[in-house]
This record gives C-alpha cells, sequence and structure tokens, in this order.
C-alpha cells in the first residue's frame, strides 16, 4: 500500500481552519494543487519532511520561484506567483502555528516579510530603499512602478477575505458601536485599492503618507459617507486591522504604526468632510440627485440628470459658481460616436478605468458608493475632454495636458 503523503495527514486540519479562509477567493482543490507544488519542490532540493523546512529553506525555494517568475516576465506568470504565495503563506502560518515546521510564527511573519520587501512582484515593484516618508501629498506617477491589474485584483481578494473572517469573529462583537458593515467593508475597500492605486503600496507596505493622503483626499472628495459616518471611519478601520494582528495576518508592529497614521490624520479628515466644496464632482452629482430623489440603481435617470445638467448650466457649475470662470455650456465639439472613443482614448487611467468598471465592488447605491467604481467616472472623462475642447474659452493653466485636464473633473 502507498504510503500516506505529509500533506494528506495535514490537509484535513489544515482545510477546518482559520488559516484557510483567508483563501475563500480559491478554490480548495487549487489551494491543495498548490501546496502539493511546494511539497515537490521542497523535496527535490532535499526537504523530504516538512520538519526540516527551516527560515532558510523556506526563503531559498520561495526565492528560487520568484526569480524563475521574473524570468517567465508575463502577467500571467505574476499572477499565478502571486496566488501562489498567498496559498503557501496561509499553509506555512499554519504549519507554524501546530509546530510542523521548526520555526516559531514570528520567526516565520519576520521572514516573509523581509521576503516580500525584496521581490518586486509582491511589493508593487518597489526598490528596496523605501522612500521618505512623511505627510507630502505630491505623488510623481512617472517614479511608480507599472500599475499592474494582477496585483490589484489580489488585493481586493484577499482584504475582503480579511472583512468577512472579522464580521464572522468574536472580536466583531466587541467593535466601536456605531461602526457598521458598510463603514468597515467601503473603509477598508477604498484605503487597500487606493493605496495601491496612487502610491503602488499593499495592505503590508501601507505609508504615512499613502494614509493620510487617501484619509484626507479620495475619502473626502469620492466617499459618500454622512459626517457623521466618518467618524466611524478610523474606529472601523483600527478595530479590523487589530483583529487581523491578532490573526497574524498583518504584523503586529505595522498595525501600531498605521493605527497611529489613521489617529493622526483623523481631524483634518473630518474638517474636510464638513466642507462641501471639497467633494469631487461625481459626489456632488450624487448628493444632488439624492436631494432631487432620483433613483440612483436607475442608470437611464443618472444619464438623463447629468445630461440636463450640461444643457442647463454646465457639470463645472455643480461646485463652481459662474464667476469662478469654469463653464461647459453649449460644447458640442464631437458626435456622440466620436465622444465614446474619445472617453476610451483619453481617460487618465484607463486600466485602473476598465479594472473598476468591470470587477466586483461593493454594491452600495442608494446608501453610500464611492464614484470612481462606477459609470459616473466616464462621464467624469466625457466632460473633462469637453472641457478641455473649449479651452481657448477659458483661462486654463499653460501647463495643463489633456489628462491633467481631465483628470480633476473624472475625479
Amino acid at each position: 500500500m502507498k504510503r500516506q503523503s505529509e500533506l494528506e495527514i495535514i490537509w484535513p486540519e489544515f482545510y477546518h481552519s482559520d488559516d484557510i479562509e483567508i483563501l475563500d477567493d480559491y478554490s480548495r482543490t487549487e489551494i491543495k494543487l498548490i501546496i502539493n507544488s511546494f511539497f515537490k519542490i521542497m523535496e527535490k532540493v532535499g526537504y523530504e519532511s516538512i520538519g526540516a523546512w527551516g527560515s532558510q529553506e523556506i526563503f531559498d525555494v520561495l526565492g528560487y520561484v520568484a526569480t524563475e517568475t521574473e524570468k517567465d516576465g508575463t502577467n500571467k506568470a505574476a499572477d499565478i506567483f502571486v496566488k501562489s504565495y498567498n496559498m503557501i503563506g496561509a499553509f506555512l502560518g499554519f504549519a507554524a502555528k501546530k509546530n510542523l515546521i521548526p520555526i516559531t510564527y514570528k520567526e516565520l511573519d519576520y521572514l516573509l516579510i523581509e521576503f516580500e520587501r525584496q521581490v518586486p512582484l509582491l511589493n508593487g515593484g518597489e526598490s528596496e530603499t523605501e522612500v521618505a516618508d512623511s505627510f507630502d501629498e505630491q505623488v510623481d506617477q512617472s517614479l511608480l512602478p507599472e500599475w499592474r491589474e494582477y496585483t490589484a485584483n489580489e488585493i481586493s481578494g484577499y482584504t475582503k477575505a480579511w472583512v468577512r473572517l472579522y464580521m464572522n469573529s468574536p472580536a466583531w462583537k466587541k467593535r466601536t458601536k456605531g461602526v457598521t458593515k458598510i463603514i468597515v467593508s467601503v473603509s477598508m475597500q477604498v484605503l487597500s485599492e487606493k493605496a495601491y492605486d496612487i502610491y503602488r503600496k499593499t495592505p503590508k507596505s501601507w505609508t504615512k503618507k499613502a494614509i493620510h493622503g487617501i484619509l484626507t483626499n479620495f475619502f473626502v472628495s469620492n466617499v459618500d459617507f454622512t459626517v457623521k459616518q466618518y467618524k466611524y471611519v478610523v474606529p472601523a478601520l483600527t478595530g479590523l486591522l487589530n483583529f487581523l494582528a491578532t490573526k497574524c495576518l498583518i504584523n503586529a508592529k505595522r498595525v501600531e504604526n498605521y493605527n497611529r497614521y489613521l489617529v493622526a490624520s483623523e481631524a483634518e479628515m473630518f474638517e474636510l468632510a464638513e466642507n462641501p466644496e471639497n467633494f469631487g464632482l461625481a459626489k456632488t452629482a450624487m448628493i444632488n440627485m439624492r436631494k432631487q430623489g432620483i433613483d440612483l440603481n436607475d442608470d437611464e435617470a443618472i444619464q438623463n440628470y447629468m445630461e440636463q445638467v450640461n444643457l442647463s448650466q454646465g457639470v463645472g457649475n455643480l461646485k463652481l459658481n459662474h464667476s469662478e470662470g469654469i463653464n461647459l455650456d453649449n460644447v458640442r465639439s464631437l458626435s456622440n460616436g466620436q465622444m465614446k472613443k474619445a472617453v476610451e482614448q483619453y481617460d487618465p487611467s484607463p486600466d485602473m478605468t476598465n479594472y473598476y468598471l468591470t470587477c466586483e465592488h461593493l454594491d452600495t447605491r442608494g446608501e453610500n458608493i464611492w464614484s470612481e467604481a462606477d459609470r459616473l467616472h466616464k462621464l467624469g472623462v466625457y466632460y473633462g475632454i469637453k472641457l478641455w475642447l473649449k479651452r481657448s474659452k477659458y483661462k486654463l493653466p499653460d501647463y495643463l495636458t489633456v489628462e491633467s485636464t481631465i483628470g480633476p473633473v473624472s475625479s
């Protein structure tokens, strides 16, 4: 009779553990296949028993796989590597806690943090030298690594799993009074996705600049929270992060730093959120539509409203007075078909936009919504193009390009 493999012996307990719950976006068959492949690689290089998997052995084998993936150079290979790493990391965490490998969970945690720091596929393509951390909001996109859809998908997948795990845990019942599921879900989704989109930071590499920048900019301009709901954003995030630290999903020291950055940004976010002048055009449009009783689930009604705004006063006047110099009245430079093509061509962030418009997002219309995840973004691009086409009529700064003109209108 064939001897049962170590994985077959270990698998049932791992299958029913909390550690596998963070991998809910993957099938159990796929997870087992990847972990089995990792066992075979370890055996091939001489570590036939899981009891021989020390820090150096794990680091070396993961490094070998990462190097081979980078040599391949395709997005598909990178996608497979990131998914595999998430599965292997979860299994190794389980193995460390069960004393199946000769290192503690804390030692494994530090090992994986160092590994992620050194591997561009896992840290958004950053160099090993961290940029100076400050509250300076300026981000030179030309200096950032390329935005990659597979990384954005991975972040979205595992952060949603983290939120589900938190809400199904005893810790959820001990959350700050007033923190709701929608506030936790939206806040974590916005912070994790925008930290990567704008700063190329993953939840394991967030910085003070990224956290402060998102809370005091995107959260205010795009997230459709009430003033009262904004007061629960930081408690919602710190509660979730503290839970993740107890589950060893994010290093406890990192969580301590993240919480400090969140608290330090809270007062400024409150102040900015109380002033409608700080809201983006799409958020302002939604607020106005809600006041007029327009159903935010009715796409046709939304389109009609936006067209009516343009015909009557210009989309810029949702926020600005005519005296402030922006009026999009009677801009009809392109046919409808040409405008549709132009929206696709001149969107300042086409890869990210297509990702947002096609991937799964929280269904928060009617209560809360963060605008770049819906069709209003493309409407914003549409009106931004109209503004650019009629730039000779307006006093636009000389340094503006078509992209930098469209960007603020579409946000």
